[in-house]
């Protein structure tokens, strides 16, 4: 049994997407490039396993929106992404996946891209150790391998020059001024010791 398309029309409050009916009924919605993909026309016949193709293209387009809608507050790992809509949005996981893999081939997921940009805004505003940025990293669900690939990045210099920040604001607080504490903290942090006895050495002979 096939069913006939009757009207197109733009939707109001979602720029860009399009509501089909079928014999006069709102049937399924799709964006303007997934209607032009899929070159439905009024007066066209639809049969049960095209609107089955359809509604599964409108399904997907659906779930692509609500990540579009995710990434605009910020970028995303995959996991992250897949929690979003699977966990908290509700969607299901098989039509996710989908979903996931496309967005990755658009560039709006990159889990190695993700990375370079966390590990860039932390050494700038709030320096980390490579044991810090791993474990934070392993929590938003990155692979530990390319984890361990990407903070191959991060030399000796940019270590020293993390360390040094966070050594230089903390002994300004009473209680770094103890440099055993400070010895410790910073070791808890991940630092090395050799690293942090020579930093914690050169920084307190500069305010000395």
């Amino acid at each position: 049994m096939s069913r006939k398309i009757t009207d197109i029309q733009p939707q109001k409050k979602r720029e860009g997407y399009y509501s089909i009916f079928l014999d006069g009924e709102y049937t399924f919605s799709l964006s303007e490039l997934d209607l032009s993909i899929a070159g439905l026309h009024i007066e066209e016949e639809i049969n049960e396993d095209r609107l089955l193709e359809l509604q599964k293209l409108s399904q997907q387009s659906k779930i692509y929106s609500r990540a579009l809608y995710y990434l605009r507050f910020g970028p995303r790992t995959v996991w992250q992404m897949r929690e979003y809509l699977v966990r908290k949005v509700g969607f299901d996981e098989e039509e996710v996946v989908a979903v996931l893999q496309k967005l990755e081939n658009d560039k709006f997921l990159n889990d190695e891209t993700y990375i370079e940009s966390y590990v860039s805004s932390r050494q700038i505003f709030r320096p980390r150790s490579k044991r810090q940025l791993s474990n934070e990293l392993r929590k938003k669900g990155i692979n530990a391998k390319l984890i361990d690939e990407s903070l191959r990045m991060l030399d000796d210099d940019s270590q020293r020059a993390a360390a040094e920040q966070i050594i230089r604001k903390k002994l300004l607080l009473p209680r770094f001024q103890d440099k055993q504490k400070l010895t410790e903290y910073m070791l808890r942090q991940g630092f090395p010791y050799s690293l942090v006895k020579e930093v914690i050495t050169e920084v307190s002979l500069e305010t000395s």
